[in-house]
């Protein structure tokens, strides 16, 4: 039977410190990718910010320019339009 020598410990102390090194560089490749994607996700979060803010600020302009069309009726025009609103109901209802 062959007998092997069991290795030195420089030996096994070489071979540790090469698996060590490689350990360290799979770490470094999860931490850049880790990284990298952690600046993609805060870019898609900016960018999802803006276009809320945006379609907020739509809803407000028009809710805006809404209310001063309704602020410009006086009235007496709201209760006129309410009223030919009225006969125009009553008149499809009579035919």
């Amino acid at each position: 039977m062959l007998e092997v020598d069991p290795p030195s410990s420089q030996e096994f102390l070489a071979a540790e410190n090469v698996s060590l090194r490689l350990l360290l560089t799979q770490a470094e490749v999860s931490a850049q990718t880790l990284l990298a994607q952690a600046g993609i996700d805060a870019k898609e979060r900016e960018a999802s910010d803006k276009l809320q803010k945006l379609i907020w600020m739509n809803f407000i302009t028009a809710s805006r320019t809404r209310l001063r069309r309704l602020a410009r009726l006086s009235p007496k025009a709201f209760v006129m339009h309410r009223a030919r609103n009225m006969r125009s109901r009553r008149s499809k209802v009579a035919c």
